[in-house]
């Protein structure tokens, strides 16, 4: 990225050098000797002559403030870039539970301003649904879960987003059937769990939630990880209910 505005400038750099050369050269000869000033006197004139006839005039202009809107769009090109997007292509793929009946999801449409050098779909969607919560849209984000492959419905950030999205919209036994089956079958995704549980504890206590619930909760983050409260502002209530 650093490199190219250096290209540029040398780039430029040996016709500008020439450009002046021949400029100071022409000054000299003018300066020294009288027949090249009386010639391009008289060129000079000829030129303006010709160049402000009828007609002539005109196209002069004309061809003139072409040159000025290609010189001023050459530069902005330069500085700013051509402004060529990259647009994710979108292909059925039986794996990923795709097929030419499905309609497309609101975050397919992914526009690039530089050459990705990677994608990966399922982040897209991870990131999708995490905005739905953030929204407290959990309605939206259990419909794009529902939407995803299975594979990536049991992944560790598939499993956090569920278990999220099912304490949202209050539906407590099936969130922590998927939090206690998630723990249970990928205990190396403990820790994972454990902020899980305690963003879930969080959220209950921001929207005033069952006191008893938010025990629940942390009482299963503290099961994962005895310390998973440590990351909490210090004074937070949640250090007294949960210490480690």
């Amino acid at each position: 990225m650093t490199r190219e505005p250096v290209t540029i400038s040398r780039r430029w750099l040996v016709p500008s050098a020439w450009v002046l050369a021949a400029i100071i050269a022409i000054a000299v000869l003018l300066k020294t000797n009288a027949t090249a000033r009386e010639v391009a006197g008289e060129s000079a004139l000829a030129i303006f002559q010709v160049l402000t006839a009828p007609f002539v005039l005109e196209t002069t202009l004309a061809f003139l403030g072409l040159c000025a809107v290609l010189a001023i769009n050459q530069y902005r090109l330069q500085k700013d870039g051509d402004e060529w997007v990259y647009l994710e292509k979108q292909t059925d793929d039986p794996a990923n539970g795709g097929s030419a009946d499905d309609p497309p999801h609101r975050h397919d449409a992914v526009v690039w301003q530089e050459k990705p050098v990677a994608f990966d779909t399922a982040t897209a969607a991870f990131d999708v649904i995490e905005g739905y919560l953030k929204l407290g849209l959990s309605d939206d984000a259990i419909t794009e879960l529902e939407s995803l492959p299975e594979r990536s419905q049991d992944s560790g950030p598939g499993v956090d987003l569920w278990v999220r999205a099912l304490v949202m919209t209050g539906k407590f036994p099936e969130a922590t059937s998927s939090f206690e089956k998630g723990a249970r079958e990928h205990p190396d995704r403990a820790e994972r769990m454990a902020e899980t549980a305690l963003t879930v504890a969080l959220w209950l206590d921001a929207n005033k939630k069952d006191s008893s619930e938010i025990d629940r909760w942390l009482q299963r983050s503290r099961c994962l990880d005895a310390c998973a409260t440590r990351r909490l502002p210090a004074g937070h209530p949640f250090h007294a209910r949960a210490q480690c």
